[in-house]
């Protein structure tokens, strides 16, 4: 007999709320979300009936350069400007009939969403994502500059080490519409096996992290990949 989402443990029942609002706003609406920069090797994890093409993400009209059209983040994760962060992410959120963005994007208003106390305009009745005090992260994988990527961590163990996800704790949760959107799956990943467990996207970690190989820079060094926390952020502080 499969599980009531009233019998899951209290942080999976919190989760699933969390995928269901990323499905349900203009993050996850089909035809609302565009990527800027899919990757091929992504792409290819989707089912053939659900696939797209590189051009397939991206939004009608994306070479032009008017205002909107596309848009990136104007914060980078390591801002000290943390509200102008969550501000500027819930403005995305909440004010734009589409969204069109790449890794960076994505993490910033999922964040945005994850911290805030209150939301406004068309989601004003959507209650708080996370309990109050919960750690909220911007993530980085660094390094190899074509591998390098960002997504957001909930709830990652204090004593967990930063480049060993397998160490973040048994309550964490990564959340990666970016990559979800590309492979056609969930945008919330469980690290270890439960309801959210994604066998690729942790194989695709493990592919990517540490990676070591041969850099195309100049010098040719051999280099490679970690993971990094970026920004850390706590739920009902903004």
């Amino acid at each position: 007999m499969s599980e009531g989402k009233s019998e899951l443990p209290p942080w999976q029942q919190i989760m699933e709320g969390v995928n269901s609002f990323i499905l349900n706003s203009v993050l996850g609406r089909e035809g609302s979300v565009f990527i800027g920069n899919a990757w091929q090797v992504l792409l290819e994890k989707a089912p053939i009936e659900k696939r797209k093409t590189r051009e397939g993400w991206k939004q009608p009209g994306w070479q032009q350069t008017p205002a909107g059209l596309p848009d990136s983040c104007r914060y980078m994760p390591e801002t000290t400007d943390r509200q102008g962060y969550v501000t500027s992410g819930l403005e995305k959120l909440t004010r734009n009939p589409a969204f069109f963005g790449v890794c960076n994007d994505f993490a910033w208003v999922v964040t945005s969403a994850l911290v805030t106390r209150r939301f406004t305009g068309k989601y004003s009745k959507q209650a708080a994502l996370l309990p109050s005090g919960t750690r909220v992260e911007v993530f980085g994988i660094t390094g190899i500059h074509q591998d390098k990527h960002l997504f957001t961590v909930v709830n990652r163990a204090r004593d967990g080490e930063e480049n060993d996800y397998k160490t973040w704790g048994p309550d964490c949760y990564v959340i990666d519409q970016w990559y979800a959107l590309q492979t056609a799956t969930q945008p919330v990943k469980f690290l270890v096996e439960g309801p959210f467990y994604d066998t690729e996207f942790v194989a695709w970690w493990d592919a990517t992290v540490p990676g070591t190989r041969i850099s195309n820079a100049p010098s040719g060094k051999p280099q490679s990949n970690s993971f990094k926390a970026m920004n850390e952020f706590v739920a009902g502080e903004f």
